[in-house]
């Protein structure tokens, strides 16, 4: 099943706003060096009047080069549009955008989705074999959306793709039963769709801080029920939740810093979804059709200033299912996509001077400063400044931070991915690195929690956060194992070592 191909033109409008991504680095005039992935993209003579005259970062497209440049930004991850460049209008959305809705057994979440979007635009929800489909049918009727009854269950993706086949508008959007999107999402969605090579843009979907306050009153009379759970859990997700991917926009892409949108929520074209999504993937379906997409050569976008509220398991043993098959999808992620699903990807002279610092030589640390220092230099040599000063100042910066960031990854892996192997053997290592590494999983799950903490009422207390944050890491290393076992291949267990390089120099023109 392959996406369509974009098209051949892919000229932005005229009147396009692009805005300079957060970290992008300048270190000359006409150099840019984006971050994950890291590239270095130098502009040409014609491009500097342009850029140089941006307004709060900000560019709008009015002429051919600027519409060369914005495009170049873009690709390259130095750009990403402005979501607030326009707004559609209620008729552009009743027109343009069809909503498909997959649903099994959740009439009650159904019909609180309904309330958002009905009227918004036309809706098909597909029952996806519900044990008891007069529910569904019910609300959809109240809500006069159309109503696709599936005979077998096949999961999420089965149902959106038979939702596909009745969806005659431009645009396409997903949305989950369990989901609460903002009145006006696709209205703020749809002009990232004006820049024709993009085939899915994505909101922010968090955790649904409402749902957790629910679970501990009756909705009926409003007192207190005894399901704490189910409190505990929502909660959590409002912190920490595998389908919210932050705060800042990006480029969606494989080994980026984000690498795939979860189709909870989507706005796509119809055309560049082809056939849809793989047939026989209950899991990961979502990451396998952006990767796709991706290599066909569509862009797939970020934008998380348009929020989804998403409402998470409410028991302990479906939450552990859900996590354990999250894990279980990356066995086949790993043989459809190779190289594009590591546990861990880095680069080389950063392996190596971890290697160093954590073994038994007691020089080790010496010759890990050896190595860092080595790629600082090879990183000076490529850089387009004026001086050796200048080169070797902003390399040794960059090479800093990105060991920095690739070391954060290391006890990441241990604990999630590989934990049924490293934390036996973390008894037989030297007491610095059992420090390290379990010093910087408690690091950054501390980050984590306490970048979210002060937008979710309630937080959840720190012990029960750091018990579950475990437990998602450890349930999803051991779907990852049986998925490996399963698929009698280790692709997806496997680091990527030759991550972090900088392509480029590429030129605009």
């Amino acid at each position: 099943m392959t996406p369509l191909s974009p098209p051949s033109a892919t000229r932005l409008p005229n009147g396009f706003v692009i805005r300079l991504a957060r970290g992008l680095q300048r270190p000359a005039p006409d150099v840019l060096l984006t971050d994950a992935p890291a590239r270095l993209l130098r502009l040409s003579p014609a491009a500097l009047p342009y850029l140089a005259g941006v307004d709060n970062g900000q560019l709008t497209v009015h002429d051919d080069v600027s519409a060369a440049l914005a495009r170049r930004l873009l690709d390259t991850g130095a750009a990403h549009p402005v979501p607030t460049q326009r707004e559609a209008d209620p008729a552009e959305v009743t027109a343009r955008v069809t909503l498909v809705i997959p649903v099994r057994d959740r009439a009650d979440q159904l019909a609180t989705l309904l309330g958002v979007v009905a009227g918004v635009c036309q809706v098909v929800v597909v029952d996806d074999a519900s044990g008891d489909p007069v529910p569904i049918a019910g609300v959809c009727a109240g809500a006069g959306a159309r109503l696709i009854r599936r005979d077998v269950n096949g999961g999420p993706g089965e149902s959106r793709n038979t939702g596909l086949q009745y969806v005659e508008t431009e645009l396409v959007a997903f949305c989950d039963s369990d989901c609460r999107p903002q009145p006006d999402w696709l209205a703020r969605l749809i002009p990232l769709l004006d820049d024709p090579a993009t085939a899915v843009v994505a909101p922010r979907v968090r955790g649904d801080c409402a749902a957790g306050r629910a679970s501990r009153r009756d909705t009926a009379t409003g007192t207190p029920r005894a399901d704490r759970w189910a409190d505990v859990l929502h909660r959590f997700e409002a912190l920490h939740s595998p389908h919210d991917l932050g705060a800042v926009p990006a480029r969606v892409q494989p080994l980026g810093r984000v690498s795939y949108v979860p189709s909870a929520a989507w706005l796509a074209r119809r055309c560049a979804l082809g056939d849809g999504f793989t047939p026989g993937l209950r899991v990961g379906e979502d990451v396998d059709l952006v990767w796709r997409l991706h290599r066909a050569g569509w862009t797939v976008r970020y934008e998380p200033s348009v929020s989804v509220r998403h409402r998470g398991r409410g028991a302990l043993g479906p939450w552990v299912s859900q996590r354990v098959g999250y894990g279980r999808a990356a066995a086949p992620l790993s043989r459809d996509h190779p190289g594009w699903a590591p546990p861990l990807a880095a680069h080389p002279a950063t392996v190596a001077a971890w290697v160093a610092a954590a073994g038994p030589l007691p020089w080790g640390p010496l010759l890990a400063t050896g190595i860092i220092g080595g790629s600082v230099g090879l990183l000076a040599r490529r850089l387009p400044l004026a001086t050796a000063a200048q080169r070797y100042s902003f390399a040794l910066r960059y090479a800093g931070l990105g060991s920095l960031r690739s070391a954060r990854q290391v006890p990441h892996a241990a604990v999630r991915q590989w934990w049924p192997v490293a934390l036996p053997l973390l008894g037989l290592a030297p007491r610095r690195v059992q420090v390290a590494l379990a010093g910087g999983w408690l690091w950054d799950a501390l980050r984590d929690r306490s970048r979210e903490s002060g937008e979710v009422p309630e937080p959840l207390g720190l012990g029960p956060y750091l018990a579950l944050r475990l437990a998602d890491d450890l349930s999803y290393g051991t779907g990852l194992w049986a998925g490996a076992l399963t698929a009698r291949s280790t692709a997806a267990l496997r680091p990527r070592l030759d991550a972090g390089r900088i392509a480029g120099p590429a030129r605009q023109s």
